[in-house]
């Protein structure tokens, strides 16, 4: 994880205190947070029931002021596919001492992933997991189709769709999908992908071959060369585009 989403983390970070003797979780139970311990301590239970399956955990027996308690739930929200699989806990734990922490709640570390804010989508399927309407997630499948349509390879499809509004797509559900329907429904950052997907090697080509020469005045000057006089009557209009030009300054 970078800075930012770590960052983005610490922003949803809540304060929670327990009471001497507080249970915070028993082993089974749901993982409703993740915990970490800035004053106290708390002694964790390590012991597992026959069917229990332990998860990585850095935790130890006993845990203080720097430690994380729950620290699972980060890698259950990064391999998730539905979020209806929430962790249970595989020890339990109680307050020592009175204990005094930061807690990131399941819903705010749904809210995180879910906005991309942390473990961005890497693929159509980790985009589509995250809409629960069928109709929704029927009309993001046919955005892919049109980008697909378009020469828009999967990658930049993911990365256009990172930041969708699941909103906007509700507001316009039966729309047809064409760049007016899909470029409403982005964020700012897949706007701009879009538009540098499919203008700007087009616009590099006036740019690198320069201004447009127009045949038919090439036709028009080689003809009046090869006519009697012709050359004579040019260098007279050439002479006069010259003297106009000269007036004008």
């Amino acid at each position: 994880m970078n800075d930012r989403e770590l960052g983005m983390i610490c922003d949803h970070l809540k304060p929670k205190v327990f009471e001497e003797n507080a249970k915070v979780v028993e082993v089974g139970e749901p993982l409703n947070a993740m915990l970490y311990i800035i004053a106290g301590s708390m002694q964790a239970d390590l012991s597992i029931t026959d069917t229990g399956e332990t998860a990585p955990s850095t935790s130890f027996d006993t845990l203080e002021k720097g430690m994380f308690v729950g620290e699972q739930l980060l890698y259950w929200a990064m391999k998730t596919e539905a979020f209806d699989d929430q962790p249970a806990s595989f020890k339990t734990i109680r307050c020592t001492t009175k204990v005094e922490a930061f807690a990131l709640t399941v819903d705010d570390l749904k809210t995180l992933v879910l906005s991309g804010d942390i473990f961005p989508m890497k693929s159509k399927a980790g985009i589509l997991k995250i809409v629960a309407d069928p109709k929704i997630r029927e009309k993001v499948e046919a955005i892919f189709l049109w980008m697909a349509i378009n020469n828009i390879s999967d990658d930049v499809a993911i990365d256009i769709m990172h930041g969708f509004s699941q909103n906007k797509l509700k507001e316009n559900i039966d729309a047809e999908v064409d760049v007016n329907y899909v470029f409403s429904v982005l964020d700012e950052c897949g706007r701009s992908i879009m538009r540098r997907h499919f203008c700007m090697e087009t616009l590099k080509k006036p740019i690198e071959s320069g201004p447009v020469i127009n045949k038919n005045h090439i036709v028009l000057v080689a003809t009046m060369r090869n006519m009697r006089g012709g050359g004579l009557l040019l260098d007279r209009m050439n002479g006069i585009e010259t003297a106009f030009s000269s007036a004008l300054k």
